[in-house]
């Protein structure tokens, strides 16, 4: 990244009913990073837990910017 730039990623999930009578859901969690140009470069593979996409933005995208698009803490 270059100094100065606006590179980012954006956390955010998405909740899929697991079966069509019940009223359950999985929530997956994804980030996707997006370029100083505002375009998407790429997007994860799903998370079942917040934590787990946090933890990875901080050990390998320490100086990007992070959104969190969840609406959770």
């Amino acid at each position: 990244m270059q100094k100065g730039g606006h590179m980012r990623a954006e956390i955010f999930k998405t909740k899929r009913q697991l079966l069509v009578r019940a009223i359950r859901f999985k929530t997956r969690y994804y980030f996707r990073l997006i370029g100083d140009n505002g375009e998407q470069i790429a997007s994860s593979e799903a998370y079942t837990q917040k934590h787990n996409v946090t933890s990875l933005l901080d050990k390998y995208f320490m100086e990007v910017e992070v959104k969190d698009l969840t609406g959770e803490n």
